[in-house]
């Protein structure tokens, strides 16, 4: 555009430089007050919206794991739950060692009486008892006779054990009973005595003993 403008100049400035033409290669080569009026129309105007979104890139490779956060404060404690249903009821456990009561005494009080107690509770009894008794002089038919009772009411609750004791000799009687105290407790004495007879009755080793137990066990 500069160098036709140029050139037009050039060709308007007469005759005499009609003849010769110059080829303008640098600004340097133009007047300046000539090259100041060299302007050109102003271009119109560059594309100002912003160009269209491209399309996504790729997904990039996933970050390492990041450090462990602190522990949060302990929540609230919960509500108390309802109260579960009754569990099935357990099997009977094993049976377990059996109680047991003793007690034991020896000569006989101002009645002529050997005798030996104790208190039970209620529950299921196998007694054993005895005594060894004795005629103290030369007389024969002594009956000597060894039975349990209750002690406040003189009811008779075990088989008598007997025996006849010739003169200066000796028996030993031993029983055994089953017993069943409800409601309980009872006192259960022993008590050896003289039945019948003559002689002089005496007694020694006077032997009560109950075991407790949860059930009987009949054999015929």
């Amino acid at each position: 555009m500069i160098i036709a403008l140029i050139v037009l100049f050039v060709g308007m400035g007469g005759g005499a430089l009609a003849a010769n033409h110059y080829l303008i290669t640098s600004t340097k080569q133009i007047k300046p007050s000539v090259l100041k009026q060299l302007k050109g129309a102003k271009g119109p105007a560059g594309q100002s919206a912003p160009g269209q979104v491209g399309a996504q890139g790729p997904r990039g490779d996933t970050g390492p794991q990041g450090l462990t956060g602190a522990t949060g404060a302990t929540g609230a404690t919960g509500a108390t739950g309802a109260t579960g249903a009754t569990g099935a009821t357990g099997a009977t456990g094993a049976t377990g060692p059996s109680d047991g009561w003793f007690d034991y005494s020896n000569g006989i009080d101002s009645n002529g009486i050997a005798s030996t107690s104790f208190v039970l509770p209620a529950g299921h009894y196998i007694l054993n008892y005895g005594a060894t008794v004795w005629n103290a002089d030369n007389t024969f038919g002594l009956l000597a006779e060894c039975r349990v009772f209750y002690a406040t009411s003189n009811e008779v609750i075990a088989a008598s054990s007997h025996a006849s004791v010739g003169p200066s000799a000796y028996a030993v009687l031993a029983n055994s009973a089953a017993l069943d105290i409800y409601p309980g407790p009872y006192t259960v004495e022993l008590r050896c005595e003289k039945q019948s007879g003559n002689g002089s009755f005496q007694a020694t080793h006077v032997q009560l003993a109950a075991i407790a137990v949860a059930n009987y066990h009949w054999t015929p």
